[in-house]
């Protein structure tokens, strides 16, 4: 989770160093998105102080930012899969 929470505070301050104003953000962590969707984060929480400086960036610097909550979905069949072969070229 906290590989999460600094790629969206660094792609954020990256959007802001671009001049993105409107930003869209999905994340595939639920709860990295419930930490955002909460009306206050718990104080002792262990990323709160970088979860605060994530909505101090927003609110000094963004006019407009949806974050939206998508699943990782991986569907396959065994059909589809092949066998891997280690050959050297």
């Amino acid at each position: 989770m906290l590989a999460e929470l600094l790629s969206l505070k660094n792609g954020l301050l990256l959007a802001w160093d671009a001049r993105f104003k409107n930003v869209h953000c999905e994340t595939d962590s639920l709860e990295a998105y419930q930490l955002f969707s909460m009306v206050e984060i718990p104080a002792f929480h262990m990323y709160a102080v970088l979860v605060q400086q994530i909505c101090d960036t927003l609110a000094l610097k963004h006019s407009s930012l949806s974050l939206c909550f998508n699943p990782k979905v991986c569907i396959f069949s065994t059909s589809s899969l092949k066998p891997f072969s280690a050959t050297k070229r």
